[in-house]
């Protein structure tokens, strides 16, 4: 699925302007002065939206309260008289009731049977007209089947073999149409008993302009009709050669004459439900409700609910600002919830609140929870069908646990307060959110909503479990409850996955499922730089590794990191030769260009890999690495050619990267795992000390240069960091034994090397554009014009 939301986003993206602010001019320092407005905005709407989809038969008052309990406070009396409300259940039981006690109307028409009785009779003094004989002769044969097909009659050969038997029987017609009328005085309905609208079991009858009330029973449907035809036939004719054709002539002239009056039957269902009552009894005015310490009871629970409802309709009745204060109180009451959000989202998350269209996807998350708890109160289903859990995981995978978990407080209240200040629901919601959060704060694989499903469906049995036996709630009960949470557990990863999916093409947006999918290197992208330029490959995937370790060593997004590792030299495909990593020939391009134009093709990989990243779809999140992966450094040993020949002074700036300098903990580790590859990379003989010493130089080198500055790494990080790269780096350049074949070559070796080693010394990093010189306290072997400038390629 990721993959198709990559195609995606890669024809979106095709279709778009990417436009740059120029740096200086009034569209940059208008994008750097933050408008918070739509944000908030965002979040009054919905807290507005929210304050409307409380339900009004909700109440805060005695919400607290459980069968079984012992009331401690004051005595309750009735300050006026009230009707004690009927429960929506005994409610939609005493509707249901209502319904079924309606008997359904029908209307006779006797002319159906007299019609049918006088073509019976026509059909069969024509038949006996025809004088048809045994003799089978084909033109009679013809002419009695064209008289039956006119009646819609078809008679195999068995039975117009007996028709003249038949024919030729004393008072058949009398006998036939005998049967028939039997039928048609008790009366044939034309709707089957099983689709009758109600379960009553009577019916409403009306013949001429009279109505009588009569038992289902005694009439037919059709089905009852055809076996009543059958055995009044037999009764009559007793052959059972003769009953089976006088049944094919007699069953087509079988009409229903009663028909169904559904909008009779419809208007009385309607006003007998409009008459059912919604009170089932009455509390007078100064009546004692409940006394102090008295154990609370159903009855006591229906006359405190019945009261808190009858106290909002007085409210509600005074109209003016008294009927507006519950809606104000609940908006407000939104508003300090929400607000909490807010303020996290300001204080500690300033870069999602900063970008409305994140601000708009945590809205969403947090409505789709809410909507559920309006569309489970209006079903009158157990609130422990929510899928509260659903806006956790989302707010996970899109950003962190920490927001996460904030999103689950929150939607914890806003959904107990919506259910009218359920203490359980609230806090089934937190232990599952925090559940859900540590579920998926961290996507390796697949296989994550299948033990999201395991870990939620075993949270939601214990929790629920623990709360109804507090409650000392019946162990019919329970189970069912816990089934109801079971459920939840199993449906909300596959909501969760499903919107997830909707949701990041929407928002454009990556999450870890998309880093999955890019992370296979077999990428059109990835592949293409394996053939193309091999050496740059292999030093990404040596980089990715190193980010991942110093990644997960400060508790940064490891993935993130590997895979913007994998794409941050993806520029240079299209001149891979001017990179020393690919130049396996030993043949230099820059040798034969000016300082100023060396600088301008490796400045040129930058902007080539975006403009290659956009059009090939990669997230924006993976193009950061391209961008920033450089800074602004100098490309110090082109800048002192320049220096050298031009024998004066030299624009700095025309020797450095574009930048920007590294926005996050994962892009600047990049940074550093680039540099650090590159530098040990090119030591004559690492050892442990070297590869430290080396390490801790070139972050020590970028922490002075103040490329870190714009980063969020703290120099605890940097420090973790420097162990993670000397972990990884030893691993890869660990010593080895040396085999007696090796110690013989070895002095042919090292003379035949003489030549080159000075150039292959050097700690270059490949791409940036710095002379050796500032790694000659860890390898002092003599360096070469020729290698300092291989270093800067």
């Amino acid at each position: 699925m990721p993959a198709i939301i990559q195609e995606l986003r890669r024809r979106f993206k095709r279709q778009r302007k990417h436009t740059d602010a120029v740096p200086g001019s009034k569209q940059t320092a208008a994008s750097s002065r933050t408008d918070y407005l739509p944000q908030a905005a965002f979040f009054l709407v919905l807290a507005l939206v929210t304050t409307f989809m409380f339900p009004k038969s909700k109440t805060y008052q005695f919400t607290d309260l459980k069968v079984g309990d012992v009331y401690i406070g004051e005595e309750i009396i009735a300050p006026f008289t009230f009707p004690i409300n009927k429960s929506p259940e005994e409610y939609e039981r005493d509707v249901e009731r209502a319904r079924n006690s309606v008997p359904p109307v029908f209307v006779r028409d006797d002319s159906v049977a007299e019609e049918q009785i006088r073509l019976l009779a026509g059909l069969l003094q024509t038949l006996k007209r025809e004088e048809l004989s045994g003799k089978h002769d084909s033109s009679q044969i013809s002419t009695v089947t064209q008289t039956l097909g006119r009646y819609g009659i078809s008679l195999s050969e068995d039975a117009l073999r007996t028709l003249p038997r038949l024919l030729k029987t004393p008072n058949v017609t009398a006998k036939l149409t005998g049967a028939l009328r039997r039928i048609y005085s008790s009366g044939l309905l034309d709707l089957d008993k099983q689709h009758l609208p109600t379960a009553s079991k009577r019916i409403s009858v009306v013949s001429n302009g009279s109505e009588i009330m009569d038992e289902l029973r005694f009439y037919y449907d059709k089905a009852q009709a055809q076996d009543a035809l059958l055995q009044h036939l037999r009764e009559a004719l007793g052959d059972e050669d003769l009953v089976k054709t006088a049944y094919l002539l007699t069953l087509p002239f079988l009409k229903p004459n009663l028909h169904y009056n559904e909008a009779e039957t419809q208007r009385r269902i309607d006003e007998a439900v409009r008459n059912v009552p919604r009170a089932k009894g009455m509390v007078l005015e100064r009546e004692r409700i409940i006394d102090s310490h008295e154990r609370v009871t159903p009855e006591h629970l229906e006359k405190l609910r019945s009261l808190a409802e009858a106290l909002a309709e007085r409210r509600a009745q005074e109209g003016g600002f008294a009927s507006a204060l519950p809606y104000i109180s609940r908006f407000l009451f939104l508003c300090i919830i929400l607000g909490v959000l807010v303020f996290y989202l300001y204080w500690q998350e300033p870069k999602v609140f900063a970008s409305w269209q994140k601000t708009l996807l945590i809205v969403l998350a947090l409505f789709f929870t809410i909507l559920m708890t309006f569309l489970v109160n209006r079903s009158n289903v157990s609130g422990l069908l929510i899928p509260v859990t659903v806006t956790s995981m989302l707010l996970t995978i899109f950003f962190n646990s920490r927001l996460g978990f904030v999103g689950t407080v929150v939607t914890a209240l806003i959904v107990g307060a919506m259910r009218g200040n359920e203490f359980a629901i609230a806090a089934i919601t937190i232990i599952a959110g925090v559940v859900a959060v540590s579920s998926v704060y961290r996507v390796r694989s697949r296989s994550w909503v299948l033990k999201t499903i395991l870990k939620l469906v075993g949270a939601y049995v214990v929790t629920v479990a623990i709360f109804e036996l507090l409650r000392y709630t019946p162990f019919s009960k329970l189970a069912v409850n816990v089934a109801y949470g079971a459920v939840n557990g199993f449906l909300s990863p596959i909501f969760t996955y499903g919107l997830a999916v909707v949701l990041e093409f929407a928002f454009d947006v990556t999450t870890d499922m998309t880093l999955l999918e890019l992370s296979d290197l077999n990428q059109p992208l990835l592949r293409e730089l394996a053939v193309r330029a091999p050496g740059t490959y292999h030093h990404s995937l040596m980089v990715g590794n190193l980010a991942e370790a110093a990644a997960e060593a400060i508790g940064a997004n490891s993935l993130l990191a590997r895979v913007g590792a994998y794409y941050h030299d993806i520029g240079k495909i299209e001149k891979p030769e001017y990179f020393i990593e690919n130049q396996a020939d030993g043949r230099n391009p820059h040798d034969k260009l000016t300082p100023s134009m060396s600088a301008l093709i490796l400045a040129n990989h930058i902007r080539r890999g975006v403009e290659i990243a956009k059009e090939a779809g990669l997230p924006d999140e993976i193009i950061a690495f391209i961008r920033e992966h450089q800074g602004t450094q100098l490309m110090r040993y082109f800048y002192e050619r320049a220096k050298e020949t031009n024998q004066g002074e030299v624009d700095e700036q025309k020797f450095r990267y574009p930048g920007p300098k590294p926005q996050s903990r994962e892009t600047a580790i990049v940074m550093l795992a680039d540099a650090v590859e590159a530098a040990v990379r090119s030591l004559k003989q690492p050892n442990a000390t070297r590869i430290r010493q080396t390490v801790h130089s070139i972050i020590q080198q970028r922490f002075n240069e103040g490329e870190l500055n714009e980063s969020p790494l703290t120099l605890r990080d940097l420090s973790r960091i420097e162990d993670a790269f000397v972990q990884v780096l030893m691993g890869v350049y660990h010593s080895r034994i040396e085999y007696p074949e090796e110690k013989e070559a070895q002095p042919q070796a090292e003379n035949g090397g003489k030549e080159s080693g000075a150039k292959q010394a050097a700690p270059a990093e490949e791409e940036n554009g710095q002379a050796n010189g500032k790694n000659s306290q860890h390898d002092k072997a003599p360096r070469s014009k020729e290698s300092d400038q291989k270093a800067d390629s």
